[in-house]
């Protein structure tokens, strides 16, 4: 008689261990899927950041290119401006 009364004690003691153990194990998934999340949020700020450096670097050589094309026509507009006195000298 001892035992059966101690036996429904003795069930639902384990069932309660049970759900202890599962609360443990979603407990463990949900911090692998907030581990993940920061991973993928990591990897966004990462993506964010190389796009943010080559916009940077695409409008960097896109100033250079424009410097760099004023200064031609500068050039082109000095050696035309000085031509005509150039060529009177010469007569």
């Amino acid at each position: 008689r001892v035992i059966r009364n101690n036996e429904p004690s003795y069930s639902s003691s384990l069932s309660q261990q049970q759900q202890y153990q599962q609360q443990q194990r979603q407990q463990y998934q949900q911090q692998q899927q907030y581990e993940q999340q920061q991973q993928q949020q990591y990897q966004q700020q990462q993506y964010q950041q190389q796009q943010y450096q080559q916009q940077q670097y695409q409008q960097q050589q896109y100033q250079q290119r424009q410097q760099y094309q004023q200064q031609q026509q500068q050039q082109q507009y000095d050696s035309y401006e000085n031509a005509p006195v150039n060529y009177d000298q010469f007569n």
